[in-house]
């Protein structure tokens, strides 16, 4: 079990007021299909506000394999809406910041609207995922990955958790699966299980072969398949981190499996509402906007008659240059993923 914290998006807000007050909150426990019972109720629906488009509900009993809906509902009529689609526990939207952060630093609703706030925060931790080449937050995803037919395969992402791992033989409608026991299988997730950063597993995502045969010959031990894409895994992927007072260490029992998934890293929360604070400005209106940009960009400065010098666009052709701003670029340069080669 977990906290799991859903976000819902209204749109078209305005419309959806003139019929409901409330959002009800479904969950599944098996899988996408439901079934789908209510976890919210007549004290815990979330309320419906005319100046809000992004809510946030935290299913305490939640957990990253479980799916959820949600529903417009009427409290005075008892009308209810029809179901939304299904969103992941594992999947918070793409998100690195909220509203509610951006108002924290002294963003207020004047500067920048609800609506506006979630298009740049979505803009924002698009372009971070873009830069690093990972994501910040636990996804529930599956791979097929390369095998060289050694005791290792490398995954092209952090692992929190592994739920399945298979080999995968033939293509197309004739793709099969020969399942592999978890138990045989040791998984390199040891900033979660054991605290441990040094070595980042994170930095070179890999499982390896530990225990029983899929090839075994005598005098050998056993090994992955060889070949292209004919390792699939399946399970909870991320680059995240411990928060204060998360849990550290495996179960008694040695499982691998975490106590807790981590959470977005404050530097790239920090990094995500920096970018929001650059397009502050519009573009209509773009006064704002140079302010922010120019300011790291200031060299030297005469107060007496105002006048600045500024450094020159050089640095666009270096190594590490991403915004111009030595803050930003600073915290993406650390957590961009290293460099695979060879590995597909």
């Amino acid at each position: 079990m977990a906290a799991i914290k859903l976000k819902f998006v209204v749109e078209e807000l305005s419309n959806v007021l003139l019929n409901y007050d409330q959002i009800k909150v479904y969950r599944s426990t098996t899988d996408e299909a439901g079934p789908y019972s209510e976890i919210t109720g007549p004290g815990t629906r979330v309320d419906l506000d005319a100046a809000q488009v992004l809510y946030e509900y935290i299913d305490t009993a939640g957990d990253v394999a479980y799916w959820y809906k949600f529903s417009y509902f009427n409290s005075v009529s008892l009308i209810e809406g029809g179901l939304s689609g299904a969103i992941s526990g594992a999947d918070s939207g793409g998100l690195y910041a909220s509203i509610d952060d951006l108002r924290d630093e002294g963003i207020t609703e004047t500067m920048l609207p609800d609506a506006r706030a979630l298009t740049l925060l979505t803009k924002a931790s698009a372009f971070i995922e873009q830069v690093t080449a990972r994501w910040f937050e636990p996804r529930n995803r599956t791979f097929r990955v390369k095998s060289e037919g050694t005791k290792v395969a490398y995954v092209g992402a952090p692992i929190i958790q592994l739920t399945a791992v298979a080999t995968t033989f033939g293509a197309g409608s004739n793709l099969e699966r020969e399942s592999i026991a978890l138990d045989d299988v040791l998984v390199y997730n040891r900033h979660l299980t054991e605290g441990l950063t040094e070595p980042d597993d994170r930095d070179n995502p890999r499982i390896e072969m530990v225990g029983g045969a899929l090839i075994e010959y005598p005098g050998y031990d056993a090994t992955f398949l060889a070949g292209s894409q004919v390792v699939e895994v399946t399970g909870v992927f991320g680059y995240t981190e411990l928060a204060p007072g998360d849990p550290v260490g495996e179960t008694s029992d040695g499982s691998q499996v975490p106590q807790s998934y981590g959470q977005v890293p404050e530097q790239i929360k920090h990094a995500c509402m920096l970018l929001v604070a650059r397009d502050l400005g519009t573009i209509g209106n773009p006064a704002t906007r140079r302010e922010w940009r120019d300011a790291s960009r200031i060299i030297e400065e005469r107060t007496a008659d105002q006048a600045y010098k500024l450094e020159g666009l050089g640095p666009l052709h270096q190594a590490g240059y991403i915004t111009g701003d030595p803050e930003i670029d600073g915290i993406l340069n650390l957590y961009r993923a290293p460099a695979r080669v060879g590995v597909v």
